[in-house]
């Protein structure tokens, strides 16, 4: 079942059916003046139709229940824009919208639930949750299998405008914010060399910068641009061309090793690159990261 609305809905019609006929039964309807056996007959017919009812309304639920069960359970981290709560209380997010896209191609049924990033790598090496979209990391690969490739993502240092960063030596003596838990650089150990504070996510991070409580910010290209240019509005912005780059980051699809194995990964991997390679995927990114965002990435 895996969550296919389609079998769901011909249950139910079935159901519905048995149900309308069983309610316009009438006696009237089945005897015959000749047949001292009518209400007998009746009674027969209507019992059997309510025991079908029952072992209908039985498998529909065991149907339904069967298919929660099956539902992979994905992380999307909370974090605009990647995944958050509107306005009106619904999700919503590029990962959001990207996994219910993929959940849709393969047939899938996937439950999404917003997680801190600090969260996430500890509940999948448990098997607390299926699986999401993450950066990949080779050392992961022991608790984390690595599904399709999603989107290359830039990571940079971008600081407040009295600050010129033409180098790494030009970070000493500053405040550097991150998100708690990520990793940003193969190359550059930046906790290792400088003041890095770590973050709850890059909202409060952008926040800090606008008040000067920190002076710089790490992370994706493309989430501080969203997360910036939504803090510093009425304000002069950050300049994104003063900016250090750190390396490159692939997001992926990744799967728990603890995921269960009866999943169909192989139809997981084709729905996630045929979703990445439609066009629409690419206005998806400019609904939230702007026209620029390819720029941006860069």
């Amino acid at each position: 079942f895996r969550g296919n609305l389609a079998n769901f809905l011909t249950l139910l019609k079935m159901i519905i059916k048995f149900a309308i006929l069983l309610l316009n039964i009438h006696p009237d309807n089945l005897l015959k003046k000749d047949t001292k056996y009518s209400y007998q007959r009746f009674e027969f017919i209507r019992h059997g139709m309510k025991f079908k009812f029952g072992l209908l309304l039985l498998l529909c639920v065991g149907t339904c229940a069967y298919g929660q069960k099956n539902c992979l359970n994905f992380h999307v981290i909370d974090s605009a824009p990647l995944g958050y709560v509107d306005s009106n209380g619904d999700k919503r997010g590029v990962h959001i919208e990207l996994l219910k896209n993929i959940e849709q191609l393969s047939g899938i049924c996937i439950r999404l639930e917003l997680m801190p990033y600090a969260r996430i790598l500890h509940s999948l090496e448990e098997g607390q949750h299926d699986g999401g979209i993450l950066f990949r990391y080779p050392q992961n690969s022991s608790f984390i299998d690595f599904v399709e490739h999603v989107q290359d993502m830039q990571t940079i240092i971008v600081a407040n405008r009295r600050f010129k960063l033409s180098s790494l030596a030009s970070l000493d003596g500053m405040i550097i914010g991150k998100t708690r838990g990520t990793d940003l650089s193969d190359s550059i150990n930046l906790a290792g060399k400088f003041n890095v504070v770590e973050l709850n996510n890059y909202g409060q991070a952008a926040a800090l910068l606008a008040k000067s409580r920190i002076d710089a910010i790490a992370g994706s290209a493309l989430v501080l641009y969203y997360q910036l240019s939504h803090v510093y509005v009425g304000q002069e912005p950050i300049d994104f061309a003063n900016k250090l780059v750190l390396g490159t980051r692939a997001q992926w699809l990744q799967l728990s090793k603890k995921t269960p194995t009866s999943i169909d990964v192989v139809r997981l991997k084709r729905a996630t690159a045929t979703t990445v390679a439609d066009p629409s995927y690419k206005a998806l990114m400019q609904q939230y990261y702007g026209v620029d965002w390819q720029k941006v990435n860069q």
